[in-house]
């Protein structure tokens, strides 16, 4: 999956606006410098073939970045090498008026979240890439009914998104260093929050009305009227995994919840135990055979990949992942 490898180091002036991918990582790095090399022994960048179903992944920098790998020859040609030539000629930063981090009102902010010269910049980008839509490529999908479910926040989730606000409201202001707190860490803070106040203070008593229980309540009533040809389902969640700390976990308490309702802990499965590719396999045909009913997963375990479809009645998204194209797929 090349969008793996999208944080590659960009120099730039524009590293203060927004939209502006200026995350760094060691793994894209050497992805660059492998690719160099093979690229070099085949002459004229040729030699290496990337596989994506999301180029563009959440940033406008995302082109680039795959210009830069497959293509730093097109770059070149065009005068636009570097990531500010590239995004002075198909970028603008636009002012919008968008909802705070924390939640609690609206700011406005100049962002680069608008192309422009787009067929110029398309003729550019189909010199390195072959592009299929959905609709061209026609692959087979279920049919989904998404439904919703709304959990009103208890008192002690008010409280602290209050608090959250004012944490916010301070680093804005410049009133504590970023190396103490900052608006990445207040983010992860309020999703913790909002998928369950025991993340955030295991004492905080359990919330009947919460998310995580109203999830429990609605994968008993599918288990139960799918006994029959023993359906299965998929509860998604990212954060409060195991762990061999005294931390709460989310996924044992859903557990503990269904096992005390009347499901058999054999049917209920945590996909973090099955990690290497016979585990797998043999954790997909248990959920195609029916022998394990709910499998509790993160996004990299089972969302991308896993064909667990025969008997699949229901999936539970209990937090959001970061990446648009772990939602699609």
């Amino acid at each position: 999956e090349a969008d793996n490898f999208l944080n590659l180091y960009t120099p730039t002036q524009m590293g203060h606006v927004p939209g502006v991918n200026t995350s760094a990582s060691q793994q894209a790095m050497n992805m660059l410098m492998a690719v160099r090399y093979i690229q070099e022994l085949n002459g004229n960048y040729r030699g290496v073939i990337f596989a994506t179903g999301t180029d563009i992944r959440n940033s406008m920098s995302d082109m680039y970045t795959m210009l830069r790998y497959l293509g730093p020859d097109v770059l070149e040609a065009t005068g636009a090498n570097n990531f500010d030539s590239f995004m002075g000629t198909f970028g603008e930063v636009v002012k919008t008026i968008e909802v705070t981090p924390e939640g609690s009102g609206y700011r406005e902010n100049s962002r680069l979240s608008k192309f422009t010269n787009i067929p110029e910049m398309v003729m550019m980008y189909r010199q390195i890439a072959d592009v299929l839509t959905e609709k061209e490529m026609q692959l087979p999908k279920p049919k989904v009914d998404e439904i919703n479910v709304a959990a009103d926040p208890s008192d002690w989730l008010k409280m602290y998104m209050a608090h959250l606000a004012a944490r916010a409201k301070e680093t804005r202001s410049g009133g504590i260093s970023n190396r103490d707190d900052n608006l990445l860490k207040i983010a992860s803070d309020g999703r913790k929050a909002s998928l369950d106040m025991r993340l955030v203070d295991s004492r905080i008593p359990d919330d009947p009305a919460s998310k995580v229980n109203q999830c429990v309540n609605n994968v008993f009533s599918e288990w139960e009227d799918g006994n029959d040809k023993r359906l299965t389902q998929i509860v998604f969640c990212d954060l409060g995994v195991p762990n061999n700390k005294k931390s709460f976990s989310v996924y044992e308490d859903i557990k503990e919840k269904l096992i005390l309702r009347g499901i058999p802990e054999a049917e209920i499965a945590f996909a973090q135990n099955y990690k290497t590719d016979v585990k797998k396999k043999e954790l997909e045909n248990a959920i195609n055979n029916g022998d394990i009913r709910v499998v509790i997963a993160s996004t990299e375990t089972l969302g991308v990949g896993s064909n667990v479809q025969e008997r699949l009645i229901a999936q539970h998204n209990l937090d959001a992942p970061w990446r648009p194209r772990d939602l699609e797929q």
